[in-house]
């Protein structure tokens, strides 16, 4: 048996399980088996929290993230405050720092909300990473003739995503259709998240395709990724917005380079699995 915690941000679900002391020693099938909703627990994604190395880290702790097909996932925003806000209640901390791969993210409370530095965009293509050099190109290259979709970028936020900016909201059918053809497009080597977001007054309005999963009620990494297209892009907005997804509202803010996010956190179960 193997205790778990089941967290969410605005929908978007993480099973948590604290490998500081027994590290989780099955494979991508028994992850991908405790991440399936009618044979597992359920969940977009597992979070397994492990203590970090004091020699080679100057954070506390370190998160490993697996898609629910089992595979690694590089990083992700809700995950991240989920994992940080379980962490804060057991020690009585308000502030933290993670290791998440080979970046350093801080997180802390402030006025009651779990606030995380998810750091900067990155566009240079051979971060996100992407094999196209002119992202000029990107509408052509990926055929996007659809005409409600104005503009594409890619960067990365620790993960790689696609973002697509539309004049209007896009179909279901054609969410799955762009999602399932544009996240393994031959120019993303490692796959690619895809956000479609359009701009309104009240914020950006964002649904993420996400690798390995598929549409998601919210993608903390992919809100921050559609928050940097949008400044890139030369959209109105403040220092300060929300990013409202299809299960509920993320905050962002800029702070120089660096992209902050907050929004909504909430403990659904603890248990016992028995995989």
């Amino acid at each position: 048996m193997r205790e778990f915690w089941k967290m969410h941000s605005a929908g978007n679900d993480f099973v948590l399980l604290d490998c500081r002391v027994n590290a989780f020693t099955g494979g991508a099938s028994a992850r991908a088996l405790l991440c399936e909703r009618h044979l597992g627990v359920g969940c977009d994604q597992l979070i397994e929290m492990y203590t970090a190395s004091a020699e080679s880290s100057p954070a506390e702790f370190a998160l490993r993230f697996y898609n629910q097909d089992g595979s690694p996932a590089d990083a992700c925003g809700n995950g991240t405050r989920c994992a940080a806000s379980w962490l804060m209640q057991r020690h009585d901390i308000s502030a933290l720092t993670f290791i998440i791969a080979d970046r350093i993210l801080p997180v802390w409370q402030e006025n009651a909300c779990i606030w995380v530095n998810m750091g900067r965009a990155e566009f240079c293509p051979t971060q996100v990473p992407m094999t196209l050099t002119d992202s000029a190109q990107l509408m052509q290259v990926l055929a996007l003739n659809h005409d409600e979709i104005v503009y594409a970028m890619a960067c990365s936020m620790g993960n790689p995503h696609l973002v697509l900016l539309c004049t209007s909201p896009l179909s279901d059918k054609d969410i799955v259709t762009l999602g399932t053809r544009l996240e393994r497009h031959e120019i993303f080597p490692e796959y690619s998240n895809v956000g479609f977001m359009h701009v309104q007054p009240d914020g950006l309005h964002l649904r993420v395709w996400e690798r390995g999963i598929g549409e998601t009620l919210a993608c903390g990494s992919g809100a921050c990724a559609a928050f940097a297209v949008a400044r890139q892009y030369g959209a109105r907005l403040q220092d300060v917005a929300d990013v409202i997804l299809p299960g509920g509202v993320l905050t962002l803010r800029a702070q120089g380079e660096d992209v902050l996010m907050t929004g909504p956190v909430a403990m659904v179960a603890e248990g016992f699995w028995h995989g």
